[in-house]
């Protein structure tokens, strides 16, 4: 089997293996295989042997170069790894970082999990497919059945939290770590608790600022830009990087000229003075849509149109940049008591194919979830969102553009969640946002233009956000209906 491009897997010293790859990096007792354009930092600090697969940026120092920022982790990591989350609170990008000491290996990854990360036994890989061949492990039939069912329901269907096809084969979730044989939860020290609001947008304002100053030292930007919030928030943190970064929008197919994805952002770029390219996704290409199967183990259909277009425009040497994963603080899936959910509503609320299988895995989740929500503060509906939307569905999504190119959000850095987090509710919610438009204006931009105009203007949608974020026990009876 060929290791893909920006892929790896990882076996022990003597492992008899049958891969394709581009170049191997030796990590003590362990080889790492790593396919065409993979970038990697190897270094060794305090006893460690630092093997750091992608790009890692830092939001709180970005002068700070990978070697320094794995030189400063070594340095201060607890042997049970339980003080990572805080080691590496502002780190963002998308990475996995292996440590070795003696023969204890450490394993974890970017805060929402974006590069991947799955295992069995000894075997790391970027894709469950490679770890399965390594270690010989056979399909699971019901898992199979499952993610077939997936398919035919949902054009962006996903495996259910850490699960994959194979037996003994799982994915490594966000807010976890790998340690010496063994999966735990991990978490951080409050550091933002005294903040107040003012402060929080401040905090959030200059994270934002600093990751893409950061990003843009490691490699020059393509920042995608729609009439969304998301992106709005990443154009307004660009202000320190304009002169080195292409402003795009991406017009598929089935939009038309007019559409306000296409409009907004013309009328934005020429407000604030980004240079504004707007780029025609063309059908797709047979041969394109052949190697981009090839490369993915589960390759959806719904992304080919989206990946092509970085390769037929040219921008596959730029950091294609994204406003993924603030979902999260945006509470986007609504707001429930965690009383109130259930396996059932999981999977109305993700389109997660509700039988026996799907049932006991997310049944387990919310056992030692439960707990973790209590204790870390995120609501139990975000935290389903972070660890399954994000870390499986979001992650296989970009581990499928690898095919073409690397990617980054400036949300993925776990600081900007504890920050956030602690903002009330009602200010972070739709229709109003209002928590977002104030860290906008903190960083100089207003909303003159609108973001998603008339989104929320009909009798329905009003009810409907009504209902989401503010009727918690009715939306709750609905989703359990």
């Amino acid at each position: 089997m060929k290791i893909g491009k920006n892929q790896y897997i990882i076996v022990p010293n003597g492992f008899e293996y049958d891969f394709e790859y581009k170049h191997t990096v030796a990590l003590g007792s362990y080889l790492a295989l790593l396919g065409d354009r993979c970038d990697y930092t190897y270094a060794e600090h305090n006893d460690y042997k630092c093997l750091l697969l992608g790009y890692a940026i830092d939001a709180e120092k970005p002068e700070r170069d990978i070697d320094e920022m794995l030189a400063a982790m070594s340095g201060s990591l607890k042997a049970d790894a339980t003080n990572i989350a805080d080691i590496t609170l502002y780190w963002g990008g998308r990475w996995s970082v292996f440590l070795l000491r003696g023969n204890s290996l450490i394993a974890f990854n970017d805060a929402c999990g974006l590069k991947q990360l799955f295992y069995s036994s000894n075997i790391f890989g970027s894709q469950s497919r490679y770890v399965a061949q390594a270690v010989r492990a056979k399909v699971e039939p019901q898992a199979d059945n499952y993610i077939r069912e997936a398919m035919r329901i949902d054009k962006e269907y996903s495996w259910p939290l850490s699960k994959t096809r194979f037996t003994n084969v799982y994915r490594l979730l966000p807010n976890h770590v790998y340690c010496e044989g063994r999966v735990k939860r991990i978490s951080t020290t409050d550091r933002f608790i005294s903040l107040n609001y003012t402060e929080r947008i401040q905090a959030v304002s200059r994270l934002l600022r600093n990751a893409m100053i950061a990003a843009n030292k490691y490699k020059r930007m393509a920042v995608t830009l729609t009439a969304g919030w998301d992106s709005r928030l990443v154009l307004a943190a660009c202000e320190d990087v304009r002169k080195s970064i292409d402003v795009v929008t991406l017009k598929y197919t089935h939009i038309s000229d007019s559409h306000i994805d296409v409009q907004i952002p013309k009328e934005l770029c020429t407000n604030y003075g980004y240079n504004h390219v707007l780029l025609t996704c063309k059908p797709v290409d047979t041969e394109f849509a052949e190697e981009y199967k090839q490369h993915s183990e589960n390759a959806h259909d719904y992304w080919i149109q989206m990946t092509q277009s970085v390769q037929d425009y040219g921008y596959q040497d730029l950091l294609w940049t994204k406003g993924s994963c603030n979902e999260i603080s945006r509470n986007s899936s609504g707001v429930l008591y965690d009383w109130q959910i259930t396996s059932n509503v999981l999977s109305k609320l993700y389109g997660i194919v509700a039988n026996a299988y799907s049932k006991t895995i997310l049944d387990n989740w919310l056992v030692e979830a439960k707990t973790y929500a209590k204790t870390s503060g995120y609501s139990l509906l975000d935290l389903f969102y972070w660890e399954q939307r994000l870390g499986s569905w979001l992650a296989e999504c970009l581990n499928e553009a690898d095919v073409v190119g690397e990617t980054f959000t400036p949300f993925n850095i776990r600081a900007y969640f504890e920050i956030i987090k602690d903002v009330p509710v009602k200010n972070r919610v739709s229709p109003k946002y209002s928590f977002f438009e104030d860290v906008l204006n903190a960083c100089g931009m207003d909303l003159d233009i609108p973001v998603n105009p008339n989104r929320y203007s009909s009798f329905r949608s009003k009810t409907k956000c009504l209902i989401k974020n503010k009727l918690h026990l009715l939306y709750g009876l609905i989703l359990n209906a």
